[in-house]
């Protein structure tokens, strides 16, 4: 939810003082109008949802990935599952 991605963002901020950002649709545009091409690529931690993962399937899978954190992962259930949609784009773009 959008209320958890500000508060993992404020207390990576405020707590260990690093850089972030939120990124959705909204977000990801306003980025790419203002000439960022891809705004996954600035040096910021991206908290991002599932849904915008699923959507952004194919620019999560051009980063060489060092750590991802998913919280809520309990969402993920039947992951392996050929129906669970979102639980296999995150395999393909973040495992190859």
């Amino acid at each position: 939810p959008a209320s958890l991605r500000k508060q993992w963002a404020q207390e990576l901020q405020d707590k260990f003082n690093l850089p972030t950002q939120v990124l959705d649709l909204k977000t990801w545009n306003m980025a790419r109008k203002d000439g960022v091409y891809d705004p996954f690529k600035n040096g910021k931690i991206s908290i991002i949802s599932y849904p915008f993962a699923n959507r952004m399937e194919y620019a999560l899978a051009q980063i060489p990935w060092d750590l991802v954190v998913i919280d809520e992962a309990h969402k993920l259930r039947n992951a392996h599952r050929s129906s669970n949609k979102i639980g296999n784009s995150l395999k393909r773009s973040l495992i190859g």
